[in-house]
């Protein structure tokens, strides 16, 4: 599975701490 920032731009960030909304 990729990672979505679509679908988990929000829920990421919060679970592992992903880079995916901020730039």
């Amino acid at each position: 599975m990729k990672y979505n920032p679509e679908k988990h731009h929000r829920r990421s960030i919060r679970l592992k701490g992903y880079d995916y909304s901020q730039p």
